[in-house]
């Protein structure tokens, strides 16, 4: 992969924009837009971790503090997902716990009470 810092921060921020904001993009489309952009951002993180830990922390650690809240909440599930920037990736989603945009909130919910354990069975 060798990419730099800021070109892996910009492709994450480029697949940001495409996750699917329901509020205004209500339609087939856009939920296949939406899954394909998720698809990609895992993608992308596994492969950041497995192959520059250190670069993936460095990247995890710039993009928790973006702007997008579904783009951070994403950041902050593989964080977690890949033992990385693990304390403030859960600050992260508890504050995105309180977000009045729809699924963010829920969608944060959900993944602090897996990584915790409050859910047995289901996996991150």
């Amino acid at each position: 992969m060798k990419m730099e810092k800021n070109a892996i921060i910009s492709e994450f921020e480029r697949l940001g924009t495409q996750l699917w904001d329901v509020e205004s993009n209500i339609s087939k489309a856009g939920v296949r837009r939406h899954n394909r952009a998720m698809d990609k951002l895992r993608s992308l993180s596994e492969k950041l971790c497995k192959e520059d830990p250190v670069l993936a922390e460095r990247v995890f650690d710039e993009l928790l503090d973006c702007d997008n809240e579904r783009l951070r909440g994403n950041v902050a599930m593989n964080a977690l997902r890949n033992n990385i920037c693990v304390a403030k990736a859960e600050q992260v989603l508890t504050i995105l716990t309180k977000s009045k945009k729809w699924g963010v909130s829920s969608n944060a919910y959900m993944v602090l009470h897996i990584w915790r354990g409050d859910m047995p069975g289901q996996v991150l």
